[in-house]
């Protein structure tokens, strides 16, 4: 994980990040880079709940649509 920014909007946070992923799943191989995007409020517990996530692939520049 890197470029990790937090900013708070009242009751709700909101966290951006950009992770380099390498996986498997047992027969093929995955990688590479994703923007994640992740949405927090505050409940009347005062813990922080996720409502909302997303992540997005980050192409190189070399690759097409």
């Amino acid at each position: 994980m890197s470029d990790r920014k937090l900013r708070f909007y009242g009751k709700t946070a909101l966290v951006t990040s950009k992770a380099n992923v390498i996986a498997s799943n047992g027969s093929s191989d995955m990688a590479g880079s994703f923007r994640y995007t992740r949405v927090y409020v505050l409940n009347p517990q005062g813990q922080w709940k996720i409502v909302s996530f997303e992540a997005s692939h980050i192409r190189d520049s070399g690759q097409h649509r």
